[in-house]
This record gives C-alpha cells, structure tokens and sequence, in this order.
C-alpha cells in the first residue's frame, strides 16, 4: 500500500494537569478504566502489549512502539474483527506543553483511503472526542 493511499485522524484537548501529574491517566490501567475502556491491560515498555475492551464491547490489542515517559505513547494496532481489511494503523498519545497550557494529542495514521474505512475513522474520530471529553472532565 503506497502512502497516498493513507490516511490519519488528529484529535486533541486542553488538558487542566501538568505533563507529570496527567501521564498516570494515559498509563496506569486503574486510571485508564475509568475513562478509557472497561478492561484494560498495559505493559508500559517498547513491545509490549496494551489491550482494552470498553462497555460497547468494542476490543482493541496494540504492541508499544514508542514510550516516552510524561511525554508519548506510541501503539500499532493489531487488524480487528470490524475492520474491512487488514491494515498497520498506529495512533501516538501526545502531551503538547506549550507555554500556557498542555495538550494531549491523539494522532493516528495508516487508515487506508478505500470508502469501507469511512465508518470505521468517523467513529474512531468521534469516540476520542468523547473519551477526551470525558478525562477533561475527570481531571477538573
């Protein structure tokens, strides 16, 4: 698949912590349960496994790529049943500290451009929204 033949998503939110006290939110799985799946397992090292379920019975299982403490999680999801084909789509969860706030940042790419990915990106763009929502709100 050549790379114009790909595409990603961003979406990202003000977050009300700092880059230190918000990284346990994106890491630990206690606290990754209460806004981000129901069922979540996480081995935070380059290579290891990260696999959530939440109440839709939506089920995801990803390997770590990249691990920067405090500043990035990298994953490269493996091909799920609802996808409509196989494909290698990462997402990396960015902290953005810029001088007056900090961001967190979702940023995926390797979504195929083929229109039976259509659904699939609008609900993974709309479910990080919520979920972002959702964290924003916990964190207040």
């Amino acid at each position: 698949m050549s790379a114009r033949s790909l595409r990603g998503y961003a979406v990202f939110a003000e977050m009300p912590l700092q880059p230190a006290m918000l990284w346990p939110w994106l890491t630990e799985p206690a606290s990754l349960r209460r806004w981000y799946a129901d069922t979540l397992e996480l081995e935070l090292r380059p290579g290891g496994r990260f696999t959530a379920r939440d109440a839709d019975g939506l089920a995801e299982a990803a390997r770590v790529g990249l691990y920067e403490p405090a500043r990035r999680l990298q994953l490269a999801f493996e091909s799920a049943d609802e996808w409509p084909e196989p494909a290698c789509i990462t997402e990396d969860w960015i902290i953005d500290v810029r001088p007056d706030r900090v961001v967190l940042r979702v940023l995926g790419e390797g979504v195929p451009l083929d229109a039976a990915w259509a659904p699939w990106l609008r609900r993974r763009q709309s479910r990080w929204t919520v979920q972002l929502a959702r964290l924003k709100s916990l964190l207040r």
